[in-house]
């Protein structure tokens, strides 16, 4: 069993209390990572998402190919009532002819 070297940025952009999460995805290893999925764990009494359809709690990545970035857009939403910012943890699980390779990156609204 090996492991894949996957390079997550993540940027949060706008002024609340809607954001746009854009995270940038780079497979830094040799081989092509198939089936990946990016979910996003943060605190439910801070953040929402899944709250329309540019909200997704989790993105499918059918193909992340050796070396090209590839960036995935999903919106979150601040439901805490004093504003209070938390952290956003991005995970990519890929599971790639036995072949894992987790990513994460950590984000501050």
């Amino acid at each position: 069993m090996g492991s894949n070297d996957v390079r997550i940025q993540a940027q949060v952009q706008g002024l609340g209390p809607k954001f746009l999460l854009r995270v940038t995805l780079q497979n830094s290893g040799s081989q092509p990572l198939m089936q990946s999925r990016l979910v996003f764990s943060f605190d439910p009494e801070q953040y929402m998402m899944g709250y329309d359809e540019l909200s997704r709690p989790s993105v499918y990545v059918p193909i992340l190919l050796p070396g090209p970035k590839i960036v995935v857009e999903t919106t979150i939403l601040s439901i805490d009532s004093m504003g209070r910012a938390g952290q956003i943890l991005c995970l990519l699980y890929t599971d790639n002819n036995n072949t894992t390779a987790n990513g994460q990156s950590t984000t501050s609204t």
